[in-house]
């Protein structure tokens, strides 16, 4: 058993020493303010002296407060941390627990107000990526780093038992390229293929729609054998929204619609696919959700918002409300790596309330397009990066992710060749 001495207690405190001791290392931890009965492994989290034998790590004050720090000035590179937040001259060598509270929390998102165009938080403007650690797990690095630590302080043999996992989420932005579109959709989208000279898509989408040729989104019977062949966990997301812009999926309403969705649900979790104009409006949230819901006659528990577009509290606020258990958005859709400085999944604290929740947020480590659309990575360069994101995860024993679609498993069009990437992540 592991004991923590800490001259105050919070609820920033106990949900950081659950993030490192309980989500990561899969330890029992004890947080007591009581000098008395000390005895075994015990951390010193204060300013104070105890009789006892321990490891001493000075707090730097932000898990007594409700104070929201919007950056945070005291990083330090650092060899075996690779960096220190709130470094001191302590047995460890700075504030582990504010250090992973200050990224966990998204302290960070909270009042940020330098979005991009879709109203999300920008990859560059996180701590993350200014000091070259976004493709590491920081927070696992740090966890077993202290449990190293802790382990020749006390000279003791404390181990931990996770084993590195991998898994498949899947969005369904767009069900098919071409087919049950009905007439007006079929003949705008036709039109619009010949002003661009896209003979290629406007010929194709005949020959599917004759029956000559398979739709090049129907990717489903190929992800059914991929993953029970590699015996991976797939969850699939279901965009259900209303039409708009950047909400393009069939209607909720088609049978097709419906008979694929009862056919995903034979071999993968299902889960919402919050939509783009769902951003801040609950009620639209809630009737997707329900949407769902009335068509798998069961509870929706697992959520991705589509675009990635979330807002910290808010959104993860209305998920729980609609009961929802577990959210896959922790993540970047233009830049690969760690969101939140971990591969592994945690609870969402609430910074508004001070209090965690019940909502696990489900970090993933990258998006297919991330890759393609916005760092204009090659086949080949994609599967290098990959492979390092993956050797990062398997240095912690800790849970890969990645976030694919329907449309980039097509091998056709522009994601010709990337069958290739989505088979080496999961193959090597």
């Amino acid at each position: 058993m592991i004991t923590i001495y800490s001259s105050y207690l919070s609820s920033r405190l106990q949900y950081a020493v659950d993030v490192v001791f309980k989500q990561v290392l899969g330890l029992e931890v004890v947080i007591t303010n009581q000098k008395q009965n000390l005895n075994g492994v015990v951390i010193n989290y204060s300013n104070e002296t105890i009789d006892v034998p321990s490891f001493n790590i000075i707090p730097e004050g932000l898990l007594n407060s409700n104070e929201l720090y919007a950056e945070v000035a005291d990083v330090q590179k650092n060899q075996r941390d690779l960096i220190r937040i709130f470094s001191s001259e302590d047995h460890f060598g700075f504030d582990v627990f504010s250090a992973v509270f200050f990224l966990v929390s998204r302290m960070e998102e909270y009042n940020c107000k330098d979005l991009d165009v879709h109203n999300r938080f920008k990859y560059a403007n996180s701590l993350l990526y200014k000091y070259s650690v976004l493709e590491f797990p920081i927070v696992d690095v740090w966890s077993f780093n202290l449990l190293d630590s802790l382990n020749d302080f006390f000279n003791n043999k404390i181990s931990c038992s996770r084993k590195f996992k991998q898994s498949l989420t899947v969005d369904v932005d767009n069900a098919y390229a071409y087919k049950h579109k009905g007439v007006i959709r079929t003949i705008g989208a036709s039109f619009k293929s010949l002003l661009k000279l896209d003979f290629t898509v406007f010929f194709q989408r005949f020959r599917v729609l004759l029956s000559k040729e398979k739709d090049p989104y129907d990717n489903y019977d190929y992800l059914k054998t991929f993953i029970q062949k590699e015996n991976i966990d797939l969850t699939i997301f279901l965009l259900l929204a209303d039409y708009g812009k950047y909400d393009k999926n069939l209607s909720f309403k088609n049978k097709s619609f419906l008979s694929l969705i009862k056919y995903l649900s034979t071999f993968s979790i299902l889960g919402i696919h919050p939509s783009y104009n769902s951003y801040g409006k609950s009620d639209k949230l809630n009737i997707e959700v329900k949407r769902l819901e009335k068509i798998i006659l069961s509870k929706v528990n697992h959520s991705r918002n589509h675009f990635l577009r979330f807002k910290i509290p808010h959104t993860f606020q209305h998920l729980l409300n609609l009961g929802v258990q577990n959210d896959y958005s922790m993540g970047y859709a233009n830049y690969p790596g760690f969101r939140a400085g971990t591969c592994t999944p945690f609870y969402f604290y609430d910074l508004s309330k001070e209090q965690q929740t019940d909502l696990l947020l489900v970090p993933f480590t990258y998006m297919d397009g991330a890759f393609k659309d916005y760092m204009n990575y090659s086949i080949h360069d994609s599967k290098e990066l990959i492979a390092k994101l993956k050797s990062n995860v398997k240095g912690v024993d800790g849970s890969f992710i990645s976030v694919w679609h329907n449309e980039s498993l097509s091998n056709q069009q522009r994601w010709i060749g990337w069958r290739e990437v989505f088979e080496h992540t999961f193959k090597n």
